[in-house]
């Protein structure tokens, strides 16, 4: 997914017409800084996930022997 992102970013700031020459408005430091959000994001939901999952199958699995 992360991949696609960078893809898609990295096609937005080539030339729009082979001739050109003209880059498009996104900067390279605009790319840059949405890849790091992106990246932070993704370990964020990952260390979220870790960290939240066990406990919510605990609570899960006493709901189901109290019913």
């Amino acid at each position: 997914m992360l991949l696609l992102v960078v893809q898609v970013l990295l096609l937005l700031g080539e030339p729009k017409e082979p001739g050109t020459g003209e880059l498009s408005t996104l900067s390279p430091q605009i790319v840059e800084v949405v890849i790091t959000g992106a990246a932070f994001g993704l370990v964020f939901l990952v260390l979220w996930l870790v960290f939240s999952l066990p406990a919510a199958l605990k609570a899960w699995q006493r709901r189901g022997r109290g019913a």
